[in-house]
């Protein structure tokens, strides 16, 4: 019975049918609570489709109970608590992924790259940076969303994207501003060729 209605839910996720499969997986669980395949696909749905890490880390977590060195379960469990900004337990099972003897190829890149990520977000909390943010005036900030900006090495230069909200459909554009006489151009849109 548990083995059927985990493959219903399989179904149902194939049906982009999330919350009838939650509810199939939930059943299942409820006939065997240790039933690993769906334990993992019920913290996949929550962490990979709907984004609550929260719900996806209880899961993970009762996987742990009874099968510690799950290392499906610590690779996401790394992610999960990354994206919670639990950087403590991020590291713990990023390590323990790492000494898993199934930590190869890209997931083990994936790990080692999240474990620079987990390392670095400890210290820039640590060490904070003041950052200020500067209108450069109407010729280069408008009413819309701007970020991501990119100075050029002699400081004559700005690149940045731009959120366009008055597309049928909203769009971001790189544009450029230049000094010209000390006083920053009004931003032009990069060519087609770029955006």
């Amino acid at each position: 019975k548990a083995e059927s209605l985990y493959n219903q839910a399989v179904q149902y996720t194939f049906e982009q049918k999330n919350d009838l499969a939650i509810s199939s997986l939930e059943q299942a669980l409820k006939i065997d609570e240790k039933y690993l395949d769906a334990n993992l696909k019920l913290a996949e749905i929550y962490q990979r489709i709907y984004f609550d890490y929260a719900k996806a880390i209880k899961v993970y977590e009762k996987i742990e109970s009874f099968e510690p060195d799950n290392f499906l379960a610590n690779y996401n469990k790394t992610y999960c608590y990354f994206q919670v900004d639990d950087f403590l337990n991020a590291e713990k099972y990023a390590k323990k992924y790492l000494a898993s003897e199934f930590a190869q190829g890209k997931p083990k890149l994936n790990i080692e790259q999240m474990l620079r990520n987990i390392i670095f977000s400890k210290e820039a909390i640590k060490n904070p940076v003041k950052v200020e943010f500067i209108n450069l005036g109407a010729t280069v900030n408008s009413i819309n969303d701007e970020y991501f900006p990119s100075v050029t090495s002699d400081n004559e230069s700005i690149y940045f994207t731009q959120k366009q909200t008055n597309d049928t459909y909203p769009n971001e554009d790189i544009y450029v501003s230049e000094k010209q006489n000390g006083v920053w151009s009004k931003a032009k849109k990069l060519g087609a060729s770029i955006n």
